[in-house]
């Protein structure tokens, strides 16, 4: 074995992240041996445009860093569709010198398809997310098939959004060298959570077939995030991955791939012999959307979602009557009546506060100590009779303490912006 080819060798061991440039005419070759990268390049990385985190999200490639990105992509898209490494279509990887855009052709051949792409030299860390995604779910749809597949934009895209979100920057990092994350976990919805809780994302006809104007300019991020939070909710259902697989498979039976979509995922919960509806999707898409919208990245409730739930607990509903301040209701119902009204509210607050955003969390502890306390002090349980409400130094204090609660409560909600995320206006702003 000669010098040069034991370099190679060397290196691919390594991890082929010390492989900064090939000979003409050879090539690198992917733990998976699907991916074959080849190299026109011959020149060191340059420093400042090596990390997907630099200030233009441009990384620079050279032959054996593109095998090491295509080994953890890809082990990332076989996770995320809990699929087996079944690929019957081999990829080929081309680097050209400086920036660009990468560009992507399949031939059929006897034996099955192959897939072609050149790659710039520079190039930013989501287009080559997108390109490699795509190649990888070119090669799943055609694996059985005779003919090109056009997997949908919105799965492209979204599987795409997925893939570079949750691997963060260990996607792109050279070999051997650790990851630290200070503070908390990236969001997996970075650049998708802020967008969609100010605008509603896209339908799903919409999604399947968008207008040349929702894919220019600004309208692009709101379809990019639709497309990422719609295929995540399609992956995390109990059996979204195997729908997900099988609709893949059954793009190529189908000119129009909501047929397709419509024959794969069982979303109206019924059983199998009756088949979902467009109907049934915009149903499920409504709900999970809402639901997204409604919680934070740690899964507690938004701020204006709290705040309506908070004012919802704190107005008594007599069984006759007017709805009532629960200040009022301290002043005016009887002893009895306060009772029945309170174990209820306390109960409801403690629950409140488990699904509030950390920053709600005080307030609403505060109105359940300052009810806690007028509930002990004034020695209600079951056995209260039906005595009229005093009017007393502890109804006056607890009356005054709730004055000031519900006047920082009115605060919050004027430094929160309305929100539609449950088809109307929470908490809107004082005249």
């Amino acid at each position: 074995m000669n010098r040069r080819k034991s370099i190679l060798i060397l290196g691919l061991l390594l991890g082929v992240s010390t492989v900064l440039a090939l000979p003409p005419g050879r090539m690198l070759t992917s733990k998976s041996r699907q991916f074959t990268v080849s190299s026109s390049i011959n020149r060191v990385l340059t420093p400042g445009i090596t990390q997907p985190n630099s200030a233009t999200n441009t990384i620079q490639l050279t032959p054996g860093r593109l095998v090491l990105i295509t080994n953890r992509l890809k082990t990332k898209f076989l996770r995320e569709m809990r699929a087996a490494d079944n690929w019957h279509g081999g990829i080929r990887l081309h680097l050209e010198r400086g920036p660009g855009r990468p560009t992507m052709q399949r031939k059929k051949y006897a034996d099955g398809w192959q897939y072609y792409a050149t790659v710039p030299e520079h190039i930013s860390a989501i287009d080559l997310v997108r390109l490699l995604t795509d190649l990888l779910l070119a090669e799943m749809a055609e694996r059985y098939s005779d003919h090109e597949i056009e997997a949908p934009l919105w799965l492209r895209v979204g599987l795409a959004e997925i893939i570079h979100r949750s691997a963060g920057p260990g996607l792109f990092a050279r070999q051997g060298i650790p990851i630290i994350i200070e503070g908390e976990i990236p969001d997996p919805y970075r650049g998708t959570r802020g967008l969609l809780l100010n605008q509603p994302p896209l339908p799903y006809t919409d999604l399947s077939l968008p207008t040349r104007a929702q894919l220019a300019d600004h309208n692009w991020d709101l379809y990019r995030a639709s497309a990422h939070l719609f295929t995540k909710q399609l992956l995390q259902r109990r059996n979204g991955p195997a729908e997900m697989r099988t609709f893949i498979r059954q793009l190529q039976h189908f000119k129009n791939s909501q047929f397709a979509f419509l024959k794969s995922f069982r979303l109206n919960g019924s059983v199998a012999e009756k088949k979902a509806t467009l109907l049934d999707v915009e149903k499920w898409w409504t709900v999970s959307r809402t639901q997204f919208r409604s919680r934070d990245r740690r899964h507690n409730w938004s701020t204006p979602k709290s705040l309506a739930h908070l004012e919802e607990t704190l107005r008594l509903k007599p069984k006759a009557g007017q709805p009532l301040r629960l200040q009022q209701g301290l002043a005016k119902l009887d002893l009895a009546t306060q009772q029945k009204h309170l174990t209820d509210i306390l109960f409801r607050l403690r629950a409140l506060s488990a699904s509030a955003p950390p920053g709600l969390q005080p307030l609403i502890r505060d109105y359940h100590n300052t009810l806690n306390d007028y509930y002990r002090q004034r020695r209600l349980d079951p056995r209260t009779n039906n005595a009229p409400a005093p009017s007393d130094s502890l109804s006056r204090r607890t009356i005054r303490q709730l004055n000031l609660l519900d006047t920082i409560m009115a605060d919050l909600q004027l430094l929160e912006p309305a929100t539609t995320a449950f088809g109307k206006t929470l908490s809107p702003k004082r005249p």
